[in-house]
């Protein structure tokens, strides 16, 4: 008897804790923070996440099975860093990114970003970009429009752009042919052949599996939970990894030739869809130091499963 009126005084306190407090707004409208279950919430996901991260660790999510959260979605790596197939969403893509900068012996800027985003019927975003001191940056031809067509089965890049794997999680080739234009004088064109080696100096890091567990839950106990808010965290997923590396590459523009060994990042996603309108706001850093210590920063905020 005793024991059933504690529970049902439990019950009682419980829905007058609901009641009478109340969640706080987000910042902006946007910005989740804690409300008035986060620790409950923090715990039961804690449990979650914990659970998927163990018990998958040695295996992986598969093309049925639900990544992130803990649990990766590629065992072999080497399955992982090549070229997908697509999903049946009209918006399904498969996307690589390289970045790379330096600086030569007057503490000037060298600059080389290339990146495909590969979707559906050939087509992919693509864009390059050249920055040297002396001559400014560099543009693809067609930036600011990156879209891109005659991207053919299992290549990243189209309309000169290219982008090979090689040895997965090891090395990639990046190439551009073509012509791009100078942002300081648009309306000049140069003609640029571009060959670059990449070379991985680091691991790769998995946002499925390897992000500070701590920070995942955070942020998942933030939001409002409903059964459509776990639906959108299963269908807006997507897989994607980082590794740091170097770029050793040769390139001509016109008649001037240029050979730079560049620190240098990189990164791949893929996943069923990518939705670029459920995106609020993103920002990265990729941080090069002087004694080899890369580091990359980033935050995304994303409302349908993520705001902070």
């Amino acid at each position: 008897m005793c024991g059933l009126i504690c529970f049902i005084g439990f019950i009682f306190l419980i829905l007058v804790y609901n009641y009478k407090f109340k969640d706080p707004k987000p910042i902006f409208g946007v910005y989740a923070v804690p409300g008035k279950w986060y620790y409950v919430k923090y715990v039961v996901f804690a449990f979650i996440y914990y659970y998927r991260k163990y018990s998958k660790r040695n295996s992986a999510a598969g093309s049925s099975g639900r990544a992130g959260q803990g649990v990766k979605a590629i065992a072999d790596p080497a399955s992982m860093d090549r070229a997908h197939p697509f999903s049946d969403h009209a918006k399904a893509f498969d996307a690589v990114f390289f970045i790379s900068a330096s600086r030569n012996e007057d503490d000037k800027g060298i600059y080389v970003i290339s990146g495909c985003e590969r979707r559906p019927m050939g087509m992919c975003n693509g864009l390059f970009y050249i920055g040297l001191p002396g001559k400014g940056l560099l543009c693809s031809k067609k930036i600011p429009d990156t879209v891109l067509f005659g991207a053919q089965i299992s290549e990243f890049g189209a309309e000169g752009i290219k982008m090979t794997p090689v040895e997965p999680m090891n090395k990639w080739t990046v190439s551009y042919k073509g012509q791009m234009w100078l942002q300081n004088d648009p309306e000049k064109l140069v003609n640029v052949e571009f060959q670059g080696e990449w070379l991985a100096t680091s691991k790769h890091f998995d946002y499925d599996c390897d992000l500070h567990p701590p920070a995942v839950i955070r942020s998942i106990a933030r939001e409002k939970w409903s059964r459509a808010y776990f639906e959108n965290l299963k269908t807006a997923h997507q897989s994607h990894y980082e590794q740091f590396g170097v770029l050793k590459c040769k390139f001509k523009i016109d008649d001037e030739s240029y050979e730079y060994t560049l620190p240098s990042f990189r990164d791949h996603s893929f996943g069923v869809k990518r939705d670029w309108s459920l995106m609020h706001r993103y920002a990265f850093h990729h941080i090069f130091l002087q004694n080899g210590i890369n580091i990359s920063v980033g935050v995304i905020c994303q409302p349908s499963t993520a705001s902070v």
